[in-house]
Protein backbone atom coordinates (compact mmCIF):
# COMPACT_ATOMS: atom_id res chain seq x y z
CA UNK A 1 0.00 0.00 0.00
CA UNK A 2 1.11 3.50 -0.55
CA UNK A 3 0.55 4.26 3.42
CA UNK A 4 4.16 2.64 3.98
CA UNK A 5 6.06 4.83 2.37
CA UNK A 6 4.18 8.21 2.95
CA UNK A 7 4.47 6.70 6.30
CA UNK A 8 8.06 6.64 6.23
CA UNK A 9 8.79 9.88 4.52
CA UNK A 10 6.38 11.41 7.11
CA UNK A 11 9.10 10.44 9.52
CA UNK A 12 12.15 11.45 7.87
CA UNK A 13 11.65 15.17 9.51
CA UNK A 14 11.14 14.49 13.07
CA UNK A 15 13.90 11.42 12.74
CA UNK A 16 16.38 14.51 11.19
CA UNK A 17 15.17 16.98 13.95
CA UNK A 18 16.07 14.37 16.52
CA UNK A 19 19.32 12.56 14.76
CA UNK A 20 20.29 16.09 13.73
CA UNK A 21 18.64 19.27 16.03
CA UNK A 22 21.36 21.46 15.37
CA UNK A 23 22.50 21.37 11.77
CA UNK A 24 21.95 24.04 9.54
CA UNK A 25 21.96 24.73 5.92
CA UNK A 26 24.01 27.41 4.93
CA UNK A 27 22.96 30.52 2.81
CA UNK A 28 25.51 29.34 0.13
CA UNK A 29 24.46 25.70 -0.20
CA UNK A 30 20.67 27.21 -0.69
CA UNK A 31 20.98 27.52 -4.53
CA UNK A 32 21.79 23.69 -5.38
CA UNK A 33 19.74 22.13 -2.22
CA UNK A 34 16.76 23.94 -2.68
CA UNK A 35 16.40 22.64 -6.43
CA UNK A 36 17.39 19.21 -4.95
CA UNK A 37 15.21 18.71 -2.22
CA UNK A 38 12.37 20.23 -4.50
CA UNK A 39 13.18 17.77 -7.27
CA UNK A 40 12.99 14.79 -4.84
CA UNK A 41 10.20 16.40 -3.71
CA UNK A 42 7.96 16.07 -6.63
CA UNK A 43 9.13 12.72 -7.58
CA UNK A 44 8.09 11.70 -3.96
CA UNK A 45 4.80 13.30 -4.57
CA UNK A 46 4.46 11.86 -7.74
CA UNK A 47 4.60 8.30 -7.07
CA UNK A 48 3.02 8.48 -3.29
CA UNK A 49 1.03 12.02 -3.33
CA UNK A 50 2.83 12.83 -0.51
CA UNK A 51 5.33 15.42 -0.88
CA UNK A 52 5.78 17.41 2.21
CA UNK A 53 8.50 15.44 3.83
CA UNK A 54 11.56 16.54 2.13
CA UNK A 55 10.61 20.35 2.20
CA UNK A 56 9.59 20.09 5.85
CA UNK A 57 13.18 18.88 6.16
CA UNK A 58 14.40 21.43 4.33
CA UNK A 59 12.76 24.46 5.90
CA UNK A 60 13.18 23.20 9.48
CA UNK A 61 17.29 23.06 8.70
CA UNK A 62 17.03 26.61 7.10
CA UNK A 63 16.20 28.04 10.50
CA UNK A 64 13.62 29.90 9.64
CA UNK A 65 11.52 32.31 11.82
CA UNK A 66 7.67 29.97 12.60
CA UNK A 67 5.85 32.98 10.71
CA UNK A 68 8.37 32.72 7.88
CA UNK A 69 8.32 28.62 8.01
CA UNK A 70 4.58 28.60 7.79
CA UNK A 71 4.19 31.39 5.31
CA UNK A 72 7.30 29.35 2.93
CA UNK A 73 5.27 25.90 3.60
CA UNK A 74 1.95 27.03 2.81
CA UNK A 75 2.89 28.62 -0.40
CA UNK A 76 4.80 25.28 -1.27
CA UNK A 77 1.81 23.83 -0.34
CA UNK A 78 -0.42 26.18 -2.73
CA UNK A 79 2.07 25.42 -5.70
CA UNK A 80 2.50 22.18 -5.02
CA UNK A 81 -1.27 21.10 -4.77
CA UNK A 82 -2.21 23.27 -7.78
CA UNK A 83 0.29 20.92 -10.08
CA UNK A 84 -1.24 17.95 -8.61
CA UNK A 85 -4.63 18.93 -9.08
CA UNK A 86 -2.97 20.12 -12.66
CA UNK A 87 -1.97 16.59 -13.21
CA UNK A 88 -5.27 14.62 -11.91
CA UNK A 89 -7.39 16.80 -13.67
CA UNK A 90 -5.49 15.53 -16.55
CA UNK A 91 -5.55 11.79 -15.68
CA UNK A 92 -9.48 12.31 -14.91
CA UNK A 93 -9.37 11.65 -11.46
CA UNK A 94 -9.67 15.07 -10.34
CA UNK A 95 -13.28 14.99 -11.11
CA UNK A 96 -16.51 17.79 -10.12
CA UNK A 97 -17.82 15.81 -7.36
CA UNK A 98 -14.17 15.35 -6.31
CA UNK A 99 -13.71 19.40 -6.39
CA UNK A 100 -16.92 19.92 -4.96
CA UNK A 101 -16.01 17.80 -2.16
CA UNK A 102 -13.14 19.38 -1.49
CA UNK A 103 -14.18 22.78 -1.61
CA UNK A 104 -16.51 21.99 1.35
CA UNK A 105 -13.12 20.20 3.16
CA UNK A 106 -11.70 24.09 2.80
CA UNK A 107 -14.50 25.24 5.65
CA UNK A 108 -13.21 23.39 8.62
CA UNK A 109 -9.77 23.87 7.14
CA UNK A 110 -10.38 27.77 7.49
CA UNK A 111 -11.29 27.01 10.98
CA UNK A 112 -8.45 25.16 11.68
CA UNK A 113 -6.09 27.60 10.06
CA UNK A 114 -7.43 30.71 12.21
CA UNK A 115 -7.00 28.36 15.69
CA UNK A 116 -3.56 27.96 14.56
CA UNK A 117 -2.95 31.30 13.47
CA UNK A 118 -3.87 32.29 16.98
CA UNK A 119 -1.82 29.22 18.85
CA UNK A 120 1.40 30.16 16.63
CA UNK A 121 1.12 33.74 17.76
CA UNK A 122 1.84 32.69 21.36
CA UNK A 123 4.09 29.78 21.31
CA UNK A 124 7.89 30.49 21.09
CA UNK A 125 9.85 29.31 18.31
CA UNK A 126 11.53 26.39 20.37
CA UNK A 127 7.81 25.25 21.13
CA UNK A 128 6.97 25.93 17.50
CA UNK A 129 9.42 23.70 16.07
CA UNK A 130 9.06 20.83 18.46
CA UNK A 131 5.62 21.01 17.44
CA UNK A 132 6.16 20.33 14.05
CA UNK A 133 8.40 17.23 14.92
CA UNK A 134 5.48 15.93 16.84
CA UNK A 135 2.99 16.04 14.56
CA UNK A 136 5.47 14.57 11.58
CA UNK A 137 5.97 11.26 14.26
CA UNK A 138 2.27 11.01 14.62
CA UNK A 139 1.61 11.93 11.10
CA UNK A 140 4.02 9.03 9.83
CA UNK A 141 2.93 6.67 12.40
CA UNK A 142 -0.54 6.87 11.69
CA UNK A 143 0.45 6.08 7.92
CA UNK A 144 2.80 3.20 8.75
CA UNK A 145 0.08 1.74 10.56
CA UNK A 146 -2.60 2.47 8.16
CA UNK A 147 -0.71 0.89 5.68
CA UNK A 148 0.32 -2.46 8.13
CA UNK A 149 -3.20 -2.43 8.96
CA UNK A 150 -4.44 -2.75 4.92
CA UNK A 151 -1.88 -4.97 3.82
CA UNK A 152 -2.63 -7.63 6.29
CA UNK A 153 -5.97 -8.07 4.62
Amino acid sequence: TPYIPRGGAGLVQPLATLLRPTYVIDARHECWAGPLVASFSGLLGGITGFYAAPMLVYLTMLRLQKDIFTASIALLFLLGGAAMAVFLAQASVLTGTVMVHSAFALIPTAVGILVGIRIRSRISQAQFERGITWVMVLMGLRLISKGVHLSAY
